[in-house]
Order: C-alpha cells, then sequence, then structure tokens
C-alpha cells in the first residue's frame, strides 16, 4: 500500500508537471488534461481509502470527516488566493501550476504514515 501511495503521488505529480510544461499549445493543453484525468483515478483512490479507514478509526468519524473536509476547503482556498496573487504579479501561468507541487508532496508523506501503520490509527508523520 505504501508503494502504491506513492506512485499515486508521483502520478499526481507527473500530471502537474506535463500541464505546466503544456504552455499555450492547445494540442498540448488537451493531451495534458486528458491524461492527467485518465490517470486521477489511480490518485483519489489511494488518498481517499487511506481517509476513509482514518474516519472509521477516529472516535467520531462525523467530527472527523468535518475536519478533514474544512481542512481540504481551507488548503484549496488558500491555494487559490496564492495563485491569484502570483498571476497579478506576473508570473507565468505554467509556474503557478507547479505551486501544487509541495502540498503533493505533504500528502505523499502523511500517506506513507497512514499507510505504514496498515492503513488504520491515528495520523501521525511518516518515520
Amino acid at each position: 500500500a505504501r508503494r502504491t501511495g506513492w506512485f499515486s503521488i508521483a502520478v499526481c505529480a507527473f500530471c502537474l508537471v506535463m500541464k505546466s510544461v503544456s504552455g499555450f499549445n492547445p494540442v498540448l493543453v488537451v493531451g495534458a488534461a486528458t491524461i492527467a484525468n485518465l490517470l486521477g483515478g489511480i490518485y483519489v483512490t489511494s488518498l481517499m481509502a487511506a481517509v476513509y479507514n482514518q474516519a472509521k478509526a477516529a472516535p467520531c468519524p462525523l467530527r472527523f470527516q468535518l475536519a478533514a473536509e474544512g481542512g481540504w476547503d481551507v488548503g484549496a482556498a488558500s491555494g487559490c488566493l496564492v495563485a491569484a496573487a502570483a498571476c497579478m504579479l506576473g508570473v507565468p501561468l505554467q509556474a503557478v501550476i507547479l505551486l501544487a507541487l509541495p502540498g503533493v508532496a505533504m500528502q505523499g508523506y502523511l500517506l506513507s504514515g497512514i499507510y505504514a501503520r496498515g492503513g488504520r490509527g491515528r495520523l501521525v508523520a511518516a518515520e
């Protein structure tokens, strides 16, 4: 499961880089988006299996899901605000897309810790 988690993170990072380097060429942009959508199921499956297992192990699954969803939304909104500020400052869009890579790396780190314990128990950082 750990290798699958890292593989899914690598796929996600690859898709982000592919979108970034496609530039403004319409054929490359459509190709990158198509490939990212085809491979997206690998990433989502690995991530959500860990989240659902964490929720089942939580003392209150409802509170866990609300906190997880809230954290996801705050992170997404913060990322959008940072991306908007970068675009306003004139940072090229291709570089702005790469701002998601640190978040992908953090998810890989957390997934590794979750899968190291068999997908159950408290959320702790990877060893």
